[in-house]
């Protein structure tokens, strides 16, 4: 979901300032002079400013350069960083320092050096914490000067902004205004839209203060002691952090104990409320502290909850207001995630993050115990290679060019170094909740994981490719090694770290780290999920499976022709409506649309061209709202449409747009107009109709009516509207909506789907499918009689339909609907967590599909080849080899009818019903999960493959520093498929989906995964737990393929000869396979069992097998398996009698075979001998 993709980018300071002040120009540079000494007295800060009229002031810089603290303001557009003399304003776009402060050395005697940060909501000012415990008020004022403009000796000179950076630099200035002295010590502080809220020592209280400096005086402070909210009586809160959107404070005190902690007055107020622990559902949000109202703080513990000491002590938070997730960093570097299920009860553990390394370790892991005494163990995540990785059972086989390119690219191995990971020191949240990256203070450096758990990268990777201990010194990237504070910048395309020296602790750096990021984080459209779609600071990157933007026919993935897109934004929109707010791709992947700050532009992959509005003010009245998706070549726009009169938000309006491919972007070729409510929250299309959610908890259904000219006849009609009040508090948290039918999944087409479907929700993290309800023959209610949004009986109503709320999946990231059906897998739905992919199966299809149905366009296929080598020395030419003519049924055993003619092709046929259903009631018990460890971002259905990415780091000596870059993974799922198929007792439809992909050239490997796991699974399991065994209707299911006796074979040479027993009292003995194979002509096939006849057999057995196995290959001119097989006569037989016999018996067929064209081959067999 988030991956580094690049080089990472130093910034620094003085550089930064250098290059400002070369120009001699004004730049708002700002200087304490040493009169600044009273505490409330504005004029006595003598503080110069240069301007045009005289030469500017050039203040000296500090001696020390070294960054300790960094904070960004609320929406991430401006950072403060400072020194512990120097204070400076930079902007994310263009990254430069707007402002500078340095204090005097009088200055910082008097008030104590600079020690944390502290930004006011709305961005207009700041605090500064000094070590003398003073809080030091900054203005930040903007005032119309472009001092940073770009000048060039000739005005005709060209020039290319980046993204963002075409309005330039703002002219901003700091401005010191008060220094408010708090004589009980200052150890943290957090921030309300009006109050500053900082925690005290001696004596351990809260204060509130009022950011306006004319009313500082005016606190309200309580003791902590006082508030009954902590375990132990000498806790003294050492952390602190509020949310706003939330409006909800969590403190950390001095023993590692956190509390969640809110206002009490509406604490009051919520016990009235119904407590549910099963529902999404919470009461009125509490109140912001402020300073204006008497403010009474209440919580409870919900980390740490215990008298003992066995609990992890935190270190540091995150709120995740998005999904309601409060992340908890601690000494052990462990990070517990807590889920807020509601304002009334305490949080409870959600999941763990750990990395490999703490994973390994866990036995030395303490326990966590949470509120409600519960212990939860780690979620296992998977680590991100910086090798790359061999093939595995699971995995599609690469090409070993492939292999060998990422082995010279990348540094050697040298042996696995495993230190101690140190404290969290820093966590922080996407500014979209998708991602949380930790910052480490010793070993662990940084690392991204997805919100619910999955590690997207880790610079403890970085330990593998240093091949010496003091190798670490030689990286420039001091990140990799301590993160002492860091944050998102605006669309999340760029984090920024503040990193500590190991080496010297008096020496810091502050780097940008470039990602990439899924499309879906923005807008979690159907089709985005389907595509692999992803977003960067400058440019698209589309997934691309084949060569070109369609999903092709073929029946292989080249690895090699595997490659991503590069798609560069129009640098006209980029540069002035950064960052990139919604990203859309057709079904068809034909068509992408994206939309920033104001406006919207698209792009079409067949012609490769962007187009944008030619109005400039036209765009700026556009404001997407909801998202945007394609219907067809017609782009469906949810937007709010921003005038002069719109400043009140009842003078909004809000529409749906509608806009054809083919025609300018225009407000006079707009197609059709739909006025909406409310605010558009979320918008997508299932078939042609159009979902809209909107602000006020209401669900608009609408169908879509398209109609081919010029311009196409376009228009959507309101079919059904319905509220969601009863299922969701509150709008925000709704990720995505889609509907569901039960015989064509998202694909609803015309009315009666509509009322037939189910309605997909995904709420925060969870889940949810709502299937209307119908009355049945005996049910003499009246459906029209209109009731409460929510029943007693805890159905959702809407109008005269009744829904049934039914929870699918918890800690859900993503999910999409299978657009395609493949055989009898007529819909699919696949769920993403942290740590695989959940796959539910033709949930409520309908009766009566017969066989025949899906057999007609899958069987006029070609067959798949063997999916391993099958000669002994597993040559390439074995590989590539292939018997021609091979039949299923070798071992005998026969799923549906027997055919009537020797000659028939009726097993290529299954009559009957298929029974693959998934009822409501079984949608747990039914859904398949497929672990893996990398993230995916799209499955391709046709080719039975998940796809994903892994982060790769690629390091250097001869560079120093630290190369980003992604692989594409894939994971084969047919395997787990088929294997729940047999587990539920349906062989029938087992064979008739595995017939779909039969013409993969990796549908045998497939089948050797399903074997070679279900063996080693059941041979771990004694007799008494092995009831359940499916070993033996897997092999009956193989045997419907002619790849049965390869893949047997295949996975007998791979697995631990301890279990062939078991496995060869399922199949048959290998002499009878054996026989089979030479019977049926599978030459090669057969020349791999005598691998497992030689281990079991006596030599003399084995000989003599080798000899016949050898005349049939000269009967058949088949000299170079002929060659291979005396290779393997002489490994096995040192004594030389069995390969004179076999000499002989070679002898003896080259005399009756006086063909002339052929005595070449025979003469290669002979040298080959006499070789040996």
């Amino acid at each position: 979901m988030y991956w580094i993709n690049g080089i990472a980018s130093e910034l620094c300071p003085t550089t930064a300032m250098t290059a400002c002040l070369s120009s001699g120009k004004d730049n708002g540079i700002i200087q304490h002079t040493d009169q600044t000494t009273t505490q409330n007295d504005e004029d006595s800060n003598n503080i110069t400013t240069s301007n045009n009229n005289e030469k500017p002031h050039r203040p000296t810089f500090s001696s020390s350069t070294h960054t300790i603290a960094m904070q960004p303001s609320y929406h991430a557009s401006f950072f403060v960083s400072c020194t512990p003399q120097s204070i400076y304003l930079w902007s994310v776009k263009p990254t430069s320092i707007l402002s500078f402060v340095k204090r005097s050395d009088k200055h910082v005697d008097e008030f104590g050096r600079n020690k944390s940060i502290l930004w006011k909501p709305d961005g207009s000012s700041f605090v500064v914490l000094t070590e003398k415990n003073y809080l030091l008020l900054y203005l930040v004022l903007s005032y119309d000067q472009r001092s940073f403009d770009f000048e060039f000796p000739m005005n005709h000179h060209a020039y290319v902004t980046g993204p963002g950076e075409g309005q330039g630099s703002r002219t901003m200035l700091i401005k010191f205004r008060l220094a408010i002295r708090v004589d009980a010590g200052v150890s943290c502080g957090s921030c309300s839209d009006d109050t500053l809220i900082i925690a005290t020592r001696k004596p351990a209280a809260i204060q509130c203060i009022s950011w306006i400096p004319q009313q500082t005086n005016s606190t309200q402070t309580s003791v902590q002691q006082r508030l009954g909210i902590f375990v132990d009586h000498d806790e003294h809160v050492e952390t602190m952090a509020y949310d706003k959107l939330m409006n909800i404070s969590v403190w950390i005190t001095n023993v590692g104990r956190v509390y969640f902690i809110q206002n009490q007055r509406q604490r009051r107020d919520s016990k009235s409320s119904t407590k549910s622990d099963s529902s999404i559902h919470s009461p009125v949000s509490p109140s912001a502290p402020s300073f204006t109202e008497s403010v009474h703080w209440s919580g409870r513990c919900f980390h740490g909850n215990t008298t003992s000491d066995s609990f992890d002590s935190a270190t540091c938070l995150a709120i995740n207001a998005k999904f309601s997730l409060i992340a908890i960093g601690t000494e052990s570097g462990a990070i517990y995630v807590y889920s807020v299920r509601n304002y009334t009860s305490t949080p409870i553990l959600s999941h763990q993050m750990k990395l490999p390394a703490m994973t390994m370790a866990s036995s030395t892991s303490k326990t966590q115990t949470n509120g409600t005494g519960n212990h939860t163990n780690g979620v296992g995540v998977s680590s991100s290679s910086t090798e790359p990785s061999s093939s595995t059972a699971t995995d599609v086989p690469s090409s070993s060019t492939q292999q060998q390119q990422q082995q010279q690219q990348q540094h050697h191995s040298p042996p696995q170094k495993h230190h101690q990971v140190g404290a969290i020191q820093s966590l922080t949240w996407s500014l979209d909740g998708y991602a949380l990256s930790a910052g480490f203070l010793g070993h662990g450096g940084l690392a991204v994981w997805s919100v619910y758990g999955a590690l997207l990268c880790s610079m403890d990777d970085v330990e593998d490719l240093i091949d010496t201990e003091d190798g670490f010194t030689r990286v420039q990237d001091t990140y990799v090694q301590q993160v002492s504070s860091m944050f998102w910048g605006p669309g999340n395309h760029q984090l920024f770290v503040l990193s500590q020296n190991t080496q010297d602790q008096h020496s810091s750096h502050l780097y940008i780290l470039p990602f990439a990021k899924s499309a879906l984080t923005s807008f979690h459209n159907s089709d985005n999920a389907r595509r692999g779609l992803l977003q960067m600071d400058d440019r698209l990157l589309l997934y691309n499976n084949g060569g070109d933007y369609q999903e092709n026919n073929t029946n292989t993935i080249d690895p090699d022709a595997v490659a991503w897109t590069h798609i560069l934004y129009p640098s006209m929109y980029i540069t002035e409506h950064w960052p990139i707010r919604y990203a859309s791709i057709s079904s068809d992947g034909k068509f992408i649309a994206v939309a920033g700050k104001r406006g919207l532009a698209h792009f079409s992959t067949l012609s490769n061209r962007w187009k944008l509005f030619g109005n400039q003010q036209q765009e700026q009245q556009i404001l997407v709202r909801g998202g945007l998706v394609w219907y067809k070549n017609i782009l469906i726009v949810a937007c709010e449409m921003l005038t002069s009169s719109s400043t009140h938000d009842s003078n909004k309006i809000y529409e749906i747009q509608m806009y054809s491919r083919d025609h300018n972007l225009d407000q006079a070729y707009i197609l059709h107009t739909e006025p909406l409510n409310s605010v558009p929250v979320f918008m997508t299309i299932c078939g042609n109709t159009l979902l809209v959610y909107t602000l006020d908890n209401q669900l608009s259904i609408y169908s879509v009516h398209y109609a081919e000219g010029n311009p196409p006849a376009t228009r959507i009609d309101l079919v059904r509207q319905l509220s969601l009040s009863g299922i969701v508090a509150r709008a925000a948290r709704v990720r995505a909506i889609s509907l569901f039918h039960g015989d064509c999944g998202d694909r609803i087409y015309s009315v009666d789907d509509i009322t037939l479907s189910n309605i997909l929700l995904l709420v925060d993290g969870k889940l949810m499918m709502l299937s209307p309800k119908f009355p049945s023959d005996d049910d003499d209610s009246d459906l029209t009689e209109q009731q409460d949004s929510r029943s007693s009986n805890g159905h959702s109503r809407s109008g005269h339909w009744t829904y049934d709320l039914h929870v699918l999946m918890e800690e859900v990231e993503y999910y999409w609907v299978g657009q395609k059906s493949v055989a009898n897998l007529w819909t699919s739905i696949w769920a993403v967590d942290g740590r695989g992919v959940k796959v539910f199966t033709n949930v409520m299809r309908g009766d009566g599909y017969g066989f025949q149905a899906f057999n007609k366009e899958n069987m006029m296929t070609m067959e798949s080849e063997p999916s391993t080598p099958t000669t002994p020395i597993g040559s390439g030419n074995g590989f590539q080899y292939r018997d021609i003519g091979a039949r299923p049924y070798s071992l005998g055993y026969r799923i549906g009818i027997e055919p009537t003619s020797p000659h028939s092709q009726s097993w290529m046929e299954m009559e009957g019903e298929s029974r693959w259903q998934t009822d409501l009631h079984q949608l747990t018990s039914k859904a398949i999960y497929i672990p893996l460890d990398f993230y995916p971002h799209a499955v391709l259905l046709d080719k039975g493959v998940i796809v994903g990415m892994e982060q790769n780091i690629i390091y250097r000596d001869t560079l120093g520093f630290l190369q980003y870059k992604t692989n594409t993974k894939t994971h084969l799922f047919i395997h787990h498929l088929i294997r729940n198929l047999l587990q539920q007792q349906l062989e029938e439809d087992a064979v008739v989906f595995a017939r779909a992909y039969e013409r993969l050239i990796y549908f045998g490997h497939s089948l050797e995964i399903l074997l070679h796991t279900v063996l080693e699974e059941e041979a771990e399991k004694t007799p008494t737990d092995n009831q359940d065994a499916i070993l033996p209707l897997v092999i009956r299911f193989l045997d419907q393929f002619p790849h049965a006796l390869d893949v047997i074979v295949s996975c007998a040479r791979k697995t631990e000869v301890a279990l062939w027993d078991h496995l060869f009292a399922s199949v048959g003995k290998p002499e009878d396979l054996f026989e089979l194979c030479l019977t049926d002509g599978r030459l090669r096939t057969a020349t791999s069992y005598l691998i497992i006849l030689q281990t079991m057999q006596p030599l003399t057995t084995g000989g003599k097998d080798t000899i016949r196995l050898l005349q049939k290959a000269m009967d058949v001119d088949d000299y170079e398996l002929c060659k291979e097989l005396v290779r393997f006569l002489s490994s096995i037989d040192h004594t030389g009698r069995t390969l004179h016999e076999a000499l002989s018996a070679l002898q003896t067929r080259m005399a009756e075979k006086s063909n002339e064209p052929l005595q070449n081959g025979m003469d290669s067999v002979v040298q080959a001998m006499q070789d040996l």
